[in-house]
């Protein structure tokens, strides 16, 4: 059974005992804590009748989290008590975590006992790695690297647990997650410090995860890359009732006695303003409770300037009000958030409608609703869907109202609202369909439906973010591409600003960032990956084949990894398209590797030998500058300014970059979408060059510096 076509489960739970539990047998661990949190075993059941609650909660809880995930393609993954309508995933096959080595941890909010979090720590036992229930799923995957580190784990001594199970109910808050990470982390670090005189019979705890590799990337961002050990390959749940294009493991070990060591050390590596306020905000969060004494002295002298600077840490609150931006001694500055993946809210199911009232009622959000507003009114957002719907029937008002009728009277419940972390609002968008429909309706017939839904799968690749924001722009805006990956480890400069559509406040900023801002905000159902850093082969080799480019704009001004992009391409079968401003003109070059094995790199320009010198980083600088003019030395003839401009190449005149205007960025934007366009919809268009300069076009004359200026120059 698909996913699409399983019915979300009723979350709702009769609650049994959870009176007692949080009145009596639940406790917060620190003054910092929202939630009770319970730790039992299924031993306290023989003399706690509430621990049975806690364990069908722990495991209640999982479940509702992966249901909500989506992780499950079929129902049956999931089964439901009859008795006390507490769900729970198969044990057998897909959740083994249980048995009288498990440790069950459950958080619940006491202002809302449906809001819940979970952990399940499974205690090795006898140093036998196979007793921990996802090693035999891993072992043969295992690195050299990684197996040196497990046998150092088991010759320190150290008591290893994987932690088998870490999620939130459905009608719960990431939050929670968060603070059973940080009571446990608190626990085992005071556990193992020695101002506490710890006895040696309890040994340093090391965590194993097998961790859902989404979560992996998510915990990186908010705990620092230093925490996380991989040591294995990613490995995919063996049952077919598991959705395996959304979960694959990555086995990955965390130190809990070096984690605020190793956050700070990550937020001192970090060059990503906003990620820094991120690890910053994380590090006095998860140390929240602690004693200063009881820190690292490099951690305990950080927190106390990130707190005197005005950062705070991640804290629940029901001010309707911003929290305050650090000092730019810390922060240089920075936004709130640069750039996170919104969280989408269905305001049509109970679920949905719950997280959203919990996000308002914890978080200062400004709601934009354009959708909802005035759908009777002449021009609305409805009378123009219903016309592109239902052109034969306008101003028949029984169809119309039928049309209403259909879609909830446009009212709160209608489609979706997405919240964007950056500006913290909350929007409210149409579904994923009537967004696209409105947004390429006057693409028809120029794009026919079935062209522009087709245009809508596909996966596009932009290397570089100068130039390539341009194209990218311009296949947002026309629907080319259902996934858009791009790449840039550079963040914006004042100087980029000629090109780049930003505003000055956007200035320190990761041009990946700034564009999945755009993206989001314009069409949050797109699926978008994002490359912070310069990328190499084995960047793109880690790209699913699933979601293997269909075509690759080349827009990198490193001549090496342009022949890396290339070799990648003719590995696979994918288009090229390298769109180069010189000048007022666009130089299209498109290399036609999916229909031609034979095809040649950059157009034969360079020889066999010298492209392989760019493969293996053996080309001379001078060497890679010769290669660069041979390339365009037919263009550079019709640019006198353009060649007068390149001696400034190295100079402050041109902030060290190449010279650019901005509409010819803009022009090559618009080429890159009809070239795509064609591409993809498999329309006749070979290998080849083309040039396209409107100063040509209009016969405008070729214009000189003059020799006074150039030499001024």
């Amino acid at each position: 059974m698909a996913l699409h076509t399983i019915e979300e489960p009723d979350f709702q739970d009769p609650s049994v005992g959870y009176e007692y539990q949080v009145a009596e047998h639940g406790a917060r661990f620190n003054p910092a804590d929202v939630y009770f949190h319970t730790n039992v075993t299924e031993a306290d059941e023989e003399n706690d009748w509430s621990a049975a609650v806690v364990i069908d909660d722990a495991f209640d809880t999982h479940a509702q989290g992966y249901v909500q995930a989506g992780f499950f393609a079929t129902h049956d993954a999931v089964t439901r008590d009859p008795v006390t309508g507490k769900l729970r995933v198969d044990s057998e096959s897909i959740d083994r975590a249980w048995g009288p080595n498990v440790l069950y941890h459950v958080a619940v909010n006491p202002a809302d006992i449906n809001d819940r979090a979970t952990m399940r720590k499974v205690r090795m036992v006898s140093s036998d790695l196979h007793t921990l229930p996802s090693y035999d799923k891993f072992e043969g995957t295992l690195s050299d690297t990684g197996r040196a580190h497990l046998g150092r784990i088991l010759e320190s001594g150290a008591e290893l647990f994987e932690i088998a199970a870490l999620a939130h109910s459905a009608a719960g808050s990431p939050e929670g997650i968060h603070e059973v990470v940080r009571s446990e982390v608190q626990r085992a670090y005071l556990a193992d410090h020695p101002a506490l005189q710890r006895s040696p019979l309890h040994p340093p705890e090391e965590w194993g995860f097998a961790i859902v590799t989404s979560t992996f990337d998510t915990f990186v961002s908010r705990w620092g890359r230093h925490n996380f050990t991989v040591i294995g390959d990613d490995v995919q749940i063996d049952d077919e009732r598991v959705d395996s294009q959304r979960v694959a493991l990555r086995p990955t070990i965390l130190s809990p006695s070096r984690f605020f060591d190793n956050i700070y050390r990550s937020y001192t590596e970090e060059t990503s303003i906003s990620a820094r306020r991120r690890l910053a905000e994380e590090l006095v969060y998860m140390t929240e409770g602690i004693d200063d004494q009881l820190l690292p002295s490099d951690v305990r002298l950080a927190r106390q300037q990130m707190i005197a600077a005005g950062v705070v840490g991640r804290k629940w609150s029901t001010a309707k009000k911003p929290q305050p931006e650090p000092s730019e001694q810390v922060l240089a500055g920075a936004e709130t958030v640069s750039w996170e993946e919104p969280t989408i809210y269905n305001g049509a199911t109970d679920v949905g409608r719950r997280r959203l009232a919990r996000l308002e009622r914890m978080h200062w959000v400004q709601r934009i609703d354009e959708v909802s507003s005035g759908a009777d009114e002449t021009g609305s957002f409805a009378t123009e869907l219903f016309g592109i719907l239902h052109p034969d029937q306008v101003g028949g008002e029984e169809v119309y109202a039928d049309f209403l009728a259909s879609r909830r009277g446009f009212g709160q419940d209608y489609g979706n609202w997405v919240y964007l972390p950056w500006s913290q609002q909350l929007v409210h968008f149409p579904p994923e369909v009537d967004l696209r429909r409105l947004y390429t309706a006057r693409n028809q017939h120029l794009v026919t439906r079935e062209e522009q839904e087709l245009l809508y799968t596909k996966n596009v690749f932009i290397a570089g973010m100068s130039v390539g924001s341009e194209i990218a722009a311009q296949l947002l805006m026309g629907g080319i591409g259902g996934t858009l990956a791009y790449a840039d480890p550079d963040h914006l400069s004042p100087t980029n600003m000629g090109r780049v559509r930003a505003g000055f406040d956007h200035v320190g900023m990761s041009k990946v960032d700034l564009f999945a801002r755009q993206v989001s905000a314009r069409d949050p159902y797109l699926k978008q990956r994002q490359y912070r850093q310069a990328i190499d082969a084995d960047t793109l080799e880690t790209i699913p084949p699933k979601d293997r480019p269909d075509i690759i704009f080349d827009e990198v001004d490193d001549l090496p990894t342009k022949a890396m992009i290339r070799a990648y391409a003719a590995k696979y079968r994918i288009p090229v398209v390298m769109i180069t401003d010189l000048g007022t003109a666009s130089v299209i070059d498109i290399e036609r590797y999916d229909l031609d094995e034979n095809t040649k790199p950059f157009g034969g320009r360079l020889n066999p030998a010298e492209f392989a010198s760019l493969l293996a980083g053996e080309a001379s600088v001078e060497q890679i500058q010769e290669y660069r003019v041979r390339m365009f030395s037919e263009l550079l003839a019709t640019q006198p300014r353009l060649v007068a401009s390149l001696r400034d190449l190295e100079s402050h005149v041109l902030g060290g970059g190449i010279p650019q205007l901005g509409s010819t960025a803009a022009l090559g934007g618009s080429i890159g979408a009809t070239v795509a366009r064609a591409i993809l919809l498999g329309r006749e268009l070979p290998a080849g060059r083309a040039i396209i300069d409107p100063e040509r076009i209009l016969a405008l004359p070729v214009q000189n510096l003059g020799r006074a200026a150039i030499n001024a120059s």
